[in-house]
C-alpha cells in the first residue's frame, strides 16, 4: 500500500517537473498517452521508478555545460490508468491534464469515426492546456 504523503509528495512532482502528454502516430493513426519526469537528479527518479515502475533513461545534454538529465516514463495502458487514478485528487496543477489522460486510456480499444475525433478533441485540449494558451 502506498503511504498518502509519498502519494503527495508525488504529484508535488508531476505538477512541477512532469508531463503528461499525448503523442499521435499519422503512419499508425494511434494516439498514446505520455507520462513522464525530466529531471538532473537519478536518486528522484529512482525513487519514483522503485515505488511506481516504468522507465528510466538518461538524455543527451543539450550543450555541453548542461548538466546530464534523465527522464521517468510509464508506458503501458494499465499502470497509466492506476497511476494517474492514485494521483488524480491530489494534483492541483495537472489535474486537468491527468483528466484528460484517464478520458484517452477509457477509449483503448474502441474503434471508429467517433472514437477518433473524440481522440483527437482530448489530444487539441491537452496541447492547449500544456502550451499555456488557455485563457483563464
Amino acid at each position: 500500500m502506498t503511504k498518502r504523503h509519498d502519494i503527495s509528495y508525488l504529484a508535488g512532482i508531476i505538477d512541477g517537473e512532469g508531463c503528461i502528454s499525448i503523442n499521435h502516430s499519422k503512419k499508425t493513426n494511434e494516439y498514446r498517452l505520455r507520462i513522464s519526469i525530466t529531471s538532473t537528479d537519478r536518486i528522484l527518479l529512482d525513487w519514483v521508478q522503485e515505488r511506481y515502475g516504468g522507465y528510466i533513461y538518461e538524455r543527451k545534454k543539450q550543450l555541453p555545460h548542461h548538466r546530464r538529465k534523465y527522464e521517468w516514463i510509464i508506458f503501458a495502458h494499465r499502470p497509466q490508468e492506476q497511476f494517474l487514478k492514485l494521483l488524480a485528487d491530489t494534483l492541483i496543477i495537472k489535474q486537468d491534464r491527468a483528466q484528460l489522460g484517464l478520458s484517452l486510456l477509457a477509449l483503448a480499444g474502441q474503434r471508429g469515426i467517433e472514437v477518433r475525433e473524440q481522440r483527437e478533441k482530448i489530444k487539441l485540449a491537452l496541447s492547449e492546456l500544456n502550451s499555456g494558451s488557455r485563457n483563464d
